[in-house]
Order: structure tokens, then C-alpha cells, then sequence
């Protein structure tokens, strides 16, 4: 569950016990709590730890710490060295390794959470490379945090990737 305070939490929880077929009351009562006591939560900034993981459990999630990422961008930043990235991109490569030697994790993540939106990429490779050099992309706002500080946008970096692949014979 990747969320910025108690109530984008229970909201995404309370969304999970839905899919369960869990109304408030059965999602508390697995939960080992009184239904105004939750109900209650939702009118509240803060919650014990406690509490919260024994929702999540009641609504089959778990709680999941995830490093704050140092969200180092590459520097300098020129066009040889977004064409660099950009061969990165092209050679279809999702080797960890590989990427963990072109530069920040923060920023290659982000380049990988692009990547996996592009069209003909294999998304599950992608988004499994992003999340291994940076777990705390697996929230959506993380991925806007980057695409706001990120050097390169999309709309350019995407066509200049599609223009490095090998066109097939």
C-alpha cells in the first residue's frame, strides 16, 4: 500500500475488503475492531500501527515499507548523455545490473516505469526492473514526482528510443 496519509490508506483498504465482498462491519469485525471505531478512523489523522495492520490483514493486504528514494537525477545533462539513456532504452535490455552501472536508481527506475508504458515493451519486465531499483515507484505519484523533475519528457525520449531499435528484417 503505497499512500501519503491515513485516509488514501483506508480507502484503499476499505476498496480491498470490497473486492472480498466486505461491507464496513465485516471488514471491522475481521479486523477485530467495533464498526464505529472504524468508522471513526476515517474522521482522524493518525491511527496506531496496530490497527491499521489488522485492516489490511482483515482486507488481505499487508503493510509494506519502502525506502524514501533519493531521487538523484543525472547530472550533467546533455543531449549525448540522453542519447545514452536512450540506447539503454533501445537495446531491450531489463538486467538489472546492466542498469545499475548507467546511472542514478532513481532516475534509470523512472526511465524503466516509461519504458514499460511505451508501446511493444514488455511491460511485467519493465515494471519489475523499476520497482527493483526503486521500490517506492511502485506508487503512482512517485512515478509523477519523477516525470516532474525528469530531464527528458516522454513525448521526446519515447520517439528518439523507437527511432535507436533495430528495424526487423
Amino acid at each position: 500500500m503505497a499512500t501519503g496519509n491515513l485516509l488514501e490508506s483506508l480507502a484503499h483498504l476499505e476498496h480491498a475488503a470490497a473486492r472480498l465482498g466486505l461491507n464496513r462491519g465485516r471488514w471491522a469485525e475481521r479486523a477485530g475492531l467495533r464498526a464505529e471505531t472504524l468508522s471513526r478512523l476515517f474522521a482522524r489523522d493518525d491511527c496506531d500501527l496496530r490497527t491499521i495492520t489488522n485492516l489490511a490483514g482483515a482486507a488481505n493486504q499487508r503493510l509494506l515499507l519502502v525506502p524514501q528514494p533519493d531521487r538523484e537525477m543525472p547530472t550533467p545533462w546533455n543531449r549525448e548523455v540522453e542519447r545514452g539513456y536512450a540506447l539503454l532504452c533501445a537495446s531491450g535490455s531489463t538486467d538489472v545490473g546492466r542498469w545499475l552501472a548507467a546511472g542514478p536508481r532513481y532516475f534509470l527506475s523512472g526511465l524503466a516505469m516509461m519504458m514499460a508504458s511505451s508501446r511493444g515493451a514488455h511491460r511485467e519486465a519493465y515494471l519489475a526492473l523499476a520497482f527493483a531499483l526503486c521500490p517506492a515507484m511502485q506508487d503512482p505519484s512517485e512515478f509523477g514526482t519523477w516525470l516532474s523533475m525528469a530531464p527528458t519528457r516522454p513525448s521526446r525520449f519515447l520517439p528518439m528510443v523507437r527511432s535507436l531499435k533495430p528495424v526487423a528484417q
